[in-house]
């Protein structure tokens, strides 16, 4: 089982882009593979609206303890985290060549306008 919640919330760090509210409908999907029924999700959203912490953070949390414990929602908490602990570090290292790509900074400029 912590195998198991590991993996998912693993998949939800990596693929939830836009922030923690963009990512909850992918948060609600994949914890009702778990048994999570709509009351509790709407539990899970008061209490990301209480707890000030990322939303992502929160929900691992949250489900990781209801269908694990303690150990789960520890696993899922690392797991939501790990893309970040990966990608931050290799923008910073990489970050003086991004800002100075041409190509890149003109892809940027016409997203900007779209």
């Amino acid at each position: 089982m912590i195998i198991k919640i590991f993996l998912v919330f693993l998949k939800i760090g990596f693929l939830g882009f836009g922030g923690g509210y963009a990512m909850l409908s992918l948060i609600y999907h994949e914890a009702s593979k778990f048994g999570m029924t709509m009351a509790q999700f709407a539990d899970m959203n008061a209490l990301d609206g209480i707890i000030p912490e990322p939303i992502a953070i929160n929900s691992a949390t949250y489900v990781g303890q209801m269908y694990g414990g303690f150990w789960a929602a520890l696993v899922a908490t690392v797991a939501v985290s790990v893309p970040s602990m990966i990608f931050v570090p290799l923008y910073v290292k990489y970050e003086a060549k991004i800002n100075k790509n041409y190509y890149l900074n003109q892809i940027l400029s016409c997203i900007k306008a779209a």
